[in-house]
């Protein structure tokens, strides 16, 4: 081993450290975690030992909302109509622009609708609330609502409250489009903010899995896809303040939330029935602090309820939030060469951040962990020199420095890397850490206890030497004493 290493380039470090976690995140971004099931069904879960329900919808997903891990699906992508559950995406741009107990005046927008749309029969010149309107879209599927709400923001983006109900409904719609894009349904695209069928009206099982995910972000729809019934006044409190209200009395359509299919953990959203849609559910059901999202198109009348909580059932049973990983925990202790004279040392290395995920059971049983220190931190023998053992770091190194990385890898695909730092600090061997190494040493050597007889003998030989010395000195001067007298 050379006497002396030069110390690390804090600018390389750096660069490591870039190219590392760069390439960790091209991985994680690759990374799907899927496993295909059933050659020719289309239908893919999450890596899982339990056996998926069959599932005879069209599409569908199932969906985690915190890791937004997909559980399960079948043809994720395939283009189909979301027939009224588009009103979902009408909630939410609604409540983007309006509040829930603003009052809107009915208009003709209501008489805009083809015969056989499904009504809420609103009359022109009724008050009625945002909130009423929430009510009226997901438990009677109120087309007529949702043109109300269109109207009201549609003429509101435009600053005109003369605006048609076509050009109000067409900037509408555009807001819609681009909520969907944002949120990453880039192969969702909506004409009408009702969900009355239109061949250019469609959505995926994926996309419109993300669209509920963010509708349930909004208080008042997580509250009102969740209601069972509505009674009361359209105008709400402020019903005496206006000629012409309404009372209503709606039960919801989500079966899920009552009755025959009945799922204890269903907390609500909504259906889509038409004939070129088929039966479509949207649903959501929360336990024991997780909740999932179910979309199924182009399912069947009773299909579409027990498939349902076949899903909820697959993904609450084998899935959890597993906490893989708790910052500051020592993960294990790694040797230094080049350390100054005297000391053999090593360093203890730790996490430096928290992580947990949603995974299987399975997935937590092969969880496989890879820990790996920067390249210009490792100790490179010269040439001649023996190799170490182990993998060896160069000092100096400080507590708390990032010295390499930790990854997570199951089923062969890494799930998550983060940074390792050192537990404590150590020196670096130089010029004058040998002096003090030497001077403590003879430091030591003299002033241990096992010197202390050595010292006793030196002391008894000085005394004696001194008292010879002494006598011998003494004697000399009596006898030129004598000498002078003589």
């Amino acid at each position: 081993m050379s006497e002396y290493i030069k110390p690390r380039k804090k600018q390389l470090r750096l660069l490591y450290k870039s190219i590392a976690t760069a390439f960790c995140a091209v991985l994680l971004s690759a990374s799907a975690c899927t496993l295909a099931y059933g050659e020719g069904t289309g239908i893919q879960t999450m890596y899982c030992d339990a056996e998926p329900p069959v599932i005879d919808a069209e599409a569908c997903v199932l969906l985690e909302t915190v890791s937004g891990k997909v559980l399960y699906e079948r043809n994720r992508d395939e283009k189909l109509y979301p027939a009224s559950m588009a009103k979902i995406m009408t909630a939410m741009i609604a409540l983007d622009f309006l509040n829930p107990d603003d009052i809107i005046i009915v208009g003709n927008e209501i008489n805009s609708l083809p015969p056989d749309a499904s009504r809420t029969k609103h009359k022109i010149g009724e008050a009625i609330t945002v909130r009423t309107l929430m009510a009226a879209m997901f438990l009677s599927s109120g087309n007529d609502s949702a043109c109300i709400l269109a109207a009201r923001v549609g003429r509101e983006i435009a600053g005109a409250e003369e605006l048609s109900y076509s050009s109000a409904e067409k900037l509408f719609c555009e807001k819609m489009n681009k909520k969907a894009f944002e949120l990453g349904a880039v192969k969702t695209n909506f004409t009408n903010a009702h969900g009355y069928h239109n061949a250019k009206q469609f959505t995926t099982a994926y996309d419109f899995a993300l669209i509920c995910e963010a509708a349930l972000k909004y208080p008042l729809i997580k509250e009102t896809a969740g209601m069972k019934q509505f009674k009361g006044n359209g105008a709400g409190a402020a019903a005496a303040e206006y000629p012409l209200t309404q009372d209503y009395d709606w039960n919801s359509g989500n079966l899920l939330l009552y009755g025959e299919y009945a799922y204890q953990y269903a907390t609500g959203l909504r259906t889509g029935q038409t004939d070129e849609a088929g039966s479509c559910l949207a649903a959501s059901a929360e336990k024991d602090g997780k909740q999932l999202i179910c979309v199924l198109l182009r399912s069947t009348e009773d299909g579409r309820w027990t498939e349902a909580k076949q899903l909820f059932d697959y993904g609450f049973d084998n899935f959890n939030t597993e906490t893989i990983q708790t910052a500051g925990t020592l993960l294990g202790t790694v040797a230094v060469a080049n350390t100054p004279l005297g000391i053999e040392q090593t360093i203890d290395y730790l996490t430096a951040e928290n992580y947990s995920d949603f995974i299987s059971k399975k997935q937590l049983e092969d969880i496989k962990k890879h820990v790996s220190f920067f390249k210009e931190l490792l100790y490179v023998p010269e040439e001649g020199e023996e190799s170490p053992k182990e993998a060896a770091l160069v000092p100096p190194i400080s507590a708390g420095d990032v010295i390499g990385k930790v990854s997570y890898i199951i089923n062969d695909e890494l799930v998550f890397s983060s940074d390792i730092i050192a537990g404590n600090s150590v020196a670096e061997r130089t010029f004058n850490t040998d002096m003090e190494y030497y001077i403590q040493k003879v430091r030591n050597i003299f002033f241990s206890k096992s010197a202390l007889p050595y010292w006793i003998i030196f002391f008894l030989v000085a005394g004696i030497i001194v008292r010879v010395i002494f006598v011998i000195r003494r004697g000399v001067k009596e006898k030129r004493k004598g000498l002078k007298f003589r």
